[in-house]
């Protein structure tokens, strides 16, 4: 909203009329805004500092908050998620946040519940029984005991990643190359402790890498091209990882659009990661927490990302 435009409309109307239009655009312009970070990065992501400027030079009152230093959930009228990272090493806390956002009714993006669905990874299952394309996999509950020889026949092949159910940056995932008597041990030993994935490893990322699409509400949208490092199947920028932005084969942006046409809707940002295999664009994850935008990718992005904000306020 704007209020001069409000008025200007609005100026031969019945005064208290004008009065109550000004009073809900203040009300809706000059929230205060928690941009809620991580003990890491107290002070945001330097992308994320442009954002919160623009916020701010738009009327809103945007700050940087620690999610887990929040006292009182009405301290704040409006929570924005960005780098929450870790947040997978305190989740019993990260989920009693949540619960309490969503208690509050205060405006979240993403939505609280959206973030509470994606914190565990097992919603690739929902998405795979609804027809989409996902890395096969297997999904192993915490505490079940599982042959991974029989795994492995199952996913037809002896190269697998194992990933606990939540957790982020590739914390307690493991590369395996053949089923061993140590391998199962780590297998029993992650599945006591985790849910579990345990997926077919795409040879085809150590060449052509992971496709990471970043769509926000207003329907911009980039795609950033993510290499590992020789030799390594891992793509983080902490393991030597290299980005870059990329104009997407047509897979990519077509089978990417119609996962994050699933989301956007109600949502702020959906991330949308996946790997070329055989020609066929195969879903990784779909990041809606606090993934990486790479908008130091995309300048251009930050106003996009503001804007998106704007329409969903």
């Amino acid at each position: 909203m704007n209020t001069s435009f409000l008025f200007i409309n609005y100026k031969h109307n019945d005064k208290i009329i004008i009065i109550i239009l000004i009073f809900v655009n203040f009300i809706f312009i000059n929230m205060k805004t928690a941009i809620l970070t991580c003990e890491n990065i107290p002070n945001l992501l330097e992308y994320d500092q442009q954002v919160m400027n623009r916020l701010n030079s738009r009327g809103f009152n945007a700050l940087p908050v620690i999610w887990d230093h929040v006292q009182n959930i009405d301290d704040f009228d409006f929570y924005l998620f960005r780098t929450t990272w870790g947040y997978h090493f305190k989740e019993k806390e990260f989920r009693k946040f949540i619960r309490n956002l969503k208690l509050s009714q205060k405006r979240v993006l993403n939505p609280a519940n959206i973030i509470e669905n994606n914190i565990h990874k097992f919603y690739l299952r929902d998405l795979m029984t609804r027809g989409i394309d996902i890395i096969p996999t297997y999904f192993l509950e915490k505490n079940s005991k599982q042959d991974l020889n029989k795994i492995s026949e199952k996913l037809g092949t002896k190269e697998l990643i194992l990933k606990p159910a939540v957790s982020a940056a590739s914390h307690n995932t493991y590369k395996i190359s053949a089923v061993s008597a140590d391998t199962q041990l780590l297998l029993d030993d992650l599945s006591g402790r985790h849910d579990l994935l345990v997926q077919a490893f795409e040879p085809e990322i150590m060449k052509s890498g992971e496709f990471s699409t970043i769509y926000f509400h207003n329907g911009f949208h980039y795609t950033v091209n993510k290499i590992p490092a020789s030799g390594d199947y891992r793509i983080q920028r902490d393991y030597g990882g290299k980005y870059e932005l990329a104009d997407p084969p047509p897979e990519v942006l077509t089978k990417s659009g119609e996962i994050a046409g699933k989301f956007i809707n109600n949502c702020l940002y959906a991330r949308i990661d996946g790997v070329l295999s055989s020609g066929k664009f195969k879903l990784m994850e779909v990041e809606m927490i606090e993934p990486d935008l790479y908008m130091d990718l995309i300048p251009e992005a930050v106003e996009q990302y503001v804007k998106s904000v704007e329409l969903m306020i």
